[in-house]
């Protein structure tokens, strides 16, 4: 098998918007996946899956791509170990509507206090990203 990597991101979100006295949820997602990066005969190759029983799959496309690349003097790095950073709240989920609704009334109390009406939008999300090398 050639030298390669997989990157995997999943990603979660929430987007509440308070207007016309009502507050509603304007749009959840998430999404996830594996980006493949292959390195064959100096050439390399990407391939993209959104299942980990697809990897196998996504490897042999990166390296079917890679035959189209044109030779480079890439190579991966061994593998290191880095620590782990926390830079996220995470008192804030994506999927804790009543927390979230709880956020956006604050908000638009706080601005009403000033007079008029107020159009609040918020919104929250998390991702988690791996590298395997």
């Amino acid at each position: 098998m050639p030298n390669h990597e997989v990157y995997f991101q999943t990603t979660k979100s929430t987007s509440l918007t308070y207007t016309g006295g009502e507050l509603k949820v304007r749009e959840t997602d998430s999404s996830s996946g594996y980006g493949v990066r292959v390195l064959e005969a100096s050439k390399v190759g990407f391939a993209y899956c959104q299942k980990q029983e697809d990897l196998k799959q996504a490897i042999e496309d990166a390296i079917r791509a890679s035959r189209f690349s044109i030779e480079t003097p890439f190579y991966f790095s061994s593998e290191a170990k880095y620590p782990k950073l926390e830079i996220a709240n995470k008192g804030i989920d994506p999927e804790d509507y009543q927390k979230l609704g709880d956020i956006v009334k604050e908000a638009k109390d706080a601005a009403e206090s000033l007079g008029g009406k107020s159009r609040i939008i918020a919104e929250v999300g998390s991702s988690y990203e791996k590298l395997y090398n």
